[in-house]
């Protein structure tokens, strides 16, 4: 199978899918679970290596618990994790193992309303332009990595809502043009480094 596209899109009764799946030959995984609403659990993609897309693979699928990803290469494209996990409100973890994602170049609302979301996972972010609302009302989260944001020309909304945020690393801002909502209602944050918004 070197196609998973829509597999499985507006499944809403669906609860349980196998655990493991070898991607080995796989290249396109776009909205592969779309809208599955009912689908619990967690779930194990290995061998990435081959997907250019994971756009809008889990939109919509309110009730996956944790979702590990091993094995993604330079092969994602230019709008690989483009709403994503958008809506995964009951997502506690997504764990990216062994991937090099260097050429996506946008993050646009990648974890938007993962309210339950435990942490922001460590990736290569060296080619983003786009972070606008990546960690959108993820409410459990208090920290960030300090991400690749050399490029980034938006950070909107990008922490809006995340209301148990304390800290942020010094992002590099030197490219951005849009700060709107950046951390809009993170009534928790004590600090923000200095950063630079010459841009």
């Amino acid at each position: 199978v070197t196609s998973t596209q829509q597999m499985f899109i507006s499944c809403s009764s669906l609860e349980k899918v196998q655990s493991e799946w070898d991607m080995t030959v796989c290249t396109n995984t776009q909205q592969m679970f779309n809208n599955c609403n009912s689908l619990k659990g967690s779930v194990l993609f290995t061998n990435c290596g081959n997907i250019t897309t994971m756009r809008a693979m889990f939109n919509g699928c309110y009730s996956i618990n944790a979702v590990y990803i091993d094995g993604l290469s330079t092969s994602l494209g230019t709008n690989g994790f483009y709403q994503t996990f958008l809506n995964c409100s009951d997502l506690t973890k997504a764990v990216f193992t062994n991937c090099n994602t260097s050429n996506n170049t946008s993050c646009f609302q990648m974890f938007s309303s993962c309210f339950v979301l435990e942490e922001a996972p460590e990736l290569d972010t060296s080619s983003v332009t786009n972070m606008q609302e990546m960690f959108n009302r993820c409410f459990k989260i208090k920290t960030a990595p300090l991400y690749n944001t050399a490029n980034v020309t938006t950070m909107r909304g990008m922490f809006s809502g995340c209301t148990l945020l304390e800290t942020l690393p010094k992002f590099d801002l030197t490219s951005c043009t849009s700060l709107r909502s950046f951390v809009q209602y993170c009534e928790s944050l004590l600090t923000l480094p200095l950063m630079d918004t010459s841009g």
